[in-house]
């Protein structure tokens, strides 16, 4: 009898043992992770982040450019002014007041749903129209390849000023509203004009 029971204490012992064992599915804990070996990096499900290019600012045309203008108020006999050192003016509205906005010499042309990009290289001549709430029809002349091409037509905001020099020595601000006609050209007297061709030579 004794030894019946010792028996049944010992397979008892070695069950228990057995059972207490550590295992994935006994103990109730994840599995470890992998570790990745010496040299390697780990993997991991984050996709990594690609770094944006940074924007390249738009440089404005070097080039002097004048303008000829005939305005509304010059009476017959008189002749029209010009200006040097010509670009575009776009007011901004501020809470704050003062003038503040964005010079360029492209100008932008509503035509249609389309916004018509033109260069002051590319531009001869604009014919001002009638203002219509904040926008002003305009027709522009161009440079182009074909003659259909040479003559757009469409609005800019009413807003628009040109400013630049009056004899060389005096700031000139133009309201385009008050402008009848206006041509623009290279300033054939503007040393920047000068050492930019110089050097495509």
């Amino acid at each position: 009898m004794r030894n019946r029971f010792s028996w049944c204490g010992l397979l008892t012992v070695l069950l228990i043992g057995c059972a207490s064992e550590p295992g994935a599915a006994q103990d109730g804990k994840a599995p470890k992770e992998e570790k990745a070996p010496a040299g390697e990096k780990a993997p991991t499900s984050k996709p990594k982040k690609g770094k944006k290019a940074p924007r390249k600012k738009k440089v404005m045309d070097p080039h002097v450019y004048v303008a000829t203008v005939w305005d509304r108020f010059l009476k017959e006999g008189q002749k029209p002014f010009k200006a040097s050192k010509i670009r575009i003016f776009e007011p901004e509205v501020s809470l704050f007041g003062g003038s503040a906005g964005k010079e360029s010499k492209t100008l932008l042309l509503l035509r249609g749903a389309a916004t018509i990009e033109v260069p002051f290289a590319r531009l001869k001549k604009i014919t001002v129209g009638e203002v219509k709430e904040d926008r002003l029809a305009i027709k522009v002349e161009i440079d182009a390849k074909k003659p259909e091409d040479r003559v757009l037509e469409g609005t800019v905001k009413a807003s628009l000023e040109l400013r630049g020099r009056f004899a060389d020595d005096f700031n000139t601000t133009i309201k385009l509203r008050e402008v009848k006609t206006l041509e623009l050209q290279l300033d054939a007297d503007a040393p920047e004009n000068k050492k930019l061709k110089d050097s495509k030579k």
